[in-house]
This record gives C-alpha cells, structure tokens and sequence, in this order.
C-alpha cells in the first residue's frame, strides 16, 4: 500500500516536472527564434515534435538550418536502434547541428529534447511505446554540446503490451505455419 502510494506521488511528481521543464524550454526555443530574426533579419521556425512519425515524415519537409526543434518525449517512441539514430540526425539535419554525423560533440543550440525521466516510473511502465531512455540529450539551455545518449528499455509485462506482443507471436506462428505447408505441398 505505501510503495504504491509513493510510487502515485513520484510518478505525480514526474509529470509536474515534465510540464514545468515543457514550458521553460518553449519558452526557450520561442527566445531562440526571436533572436534569429533580431540578430540576422530572418526567422527560423519553430518545430514542436511530439510523434516520431513527425521526425520520419513531417521534418522532411524541412530544408537543412531552418528550424528550432523542440522534441517532446518523442525520441523515447523510436521503434530500433537504427530508427532512433535516423530519427536524431533528421533532427540535427533541421536545426543546422547535421555536420557531425558520428553523434560526438555537435553543437545543437537549436536542439531541445524534453525527455522522460529515468528515475519516473509510471510512464514508462505503463506505455508499452516506450522502448528508449535518454539518459542524456540537449536540452538547448545549458546541455548544448551533448551526446544524445540513450539506453534500450526492456519489455515489460503491460495489458496494452501482453496483448501487443501476443498478436505478434500469433501473426509470426501462423506465417511459419503457412510457410511449412507450403514447402510440404512443393516437396
């Protein structure tokens, strides 16, 4: 009773800190912004991401320098490795930090990543999208010349992620099945 209690209030905690963190760094970016257009006569815009489907499809639309881009929580959702590390660089490409292509050392003053606090629980608990943990990526203020680095977050035994995962197994079951009567017919 008392651990899920405490568990209520730090999750509870989590997420006022994420909302106040939210703001300050839109607040930030929107500064940003503003200061392109006062230091150089032209604006960037400014990029809200909140989806990786907006980082796969929406940024393309995008040319190379030409956004501020505030990512909320959304590099957390990437589905493998290799879309998290595609999905980073369309951001870099955005914000004008594209030119390191190794991760190391970009300077990304454009860049801010709200992320999911590692020591917070219930969100990711409980979302079966989650499947990363930042454990450190620009947040455009103070961490400016960040790694984005990140760690895979296991599996968990979720309603939403037990019945996921078993329509995967179901779905891969039955290609096998289908795959071997095939072959049995042929053979």
């Amino acid at each position: 009773m008392i651990g899920s209690l405490l568990t209520v209030f730090v999750d509870g905690y989590a997420a006022l800190d994420r909302a106040t963190q939210r703001r300050a760094m839109l607040i930030d970016a929107a500064k940003r912004v503003e200061w392109y257009s006062k230091r150089f006569g032209s604006s960037r815009s400014l990029m809200v991401v909140n989806h990786p489907n907006q980082m796969r499809h929406s940024l393309s639309a995008f040319q190379n320098a030409s956004c501020v881009v505030f990512v909320d929580c959304a590099l957390e959702l990437c589905d493998d490795e290799a879309d998290l590390m595609r999905c980073w660089h369309e951001i870099k490409r955005v914000a004008g930090s594209y030119d390191s292509d190794d991760n190391e050392n970009c300077i990304t003053h454009d860049i801010f990543v709200l992320r999911i606090q590692s020591w917070a629980t219930g969100r990711a608990t409980f979302d079966p999208r989650v499947r990363w943990m930042l454990t450190s990526a620009p947040d455009g203020r103070t961490n400016t010349e960040a790694r984005l680095q990140y760690r895979p977050y296991g599996r968990r035994s979720t309603a939403l992620g037990d019945v996921r995962i078993a329509g995967r197994i179901k779905a891969e079951e039955a290609r096998v099945a289908a795959k071997t009567r095939s072959e049995r017919m042929r053979g």
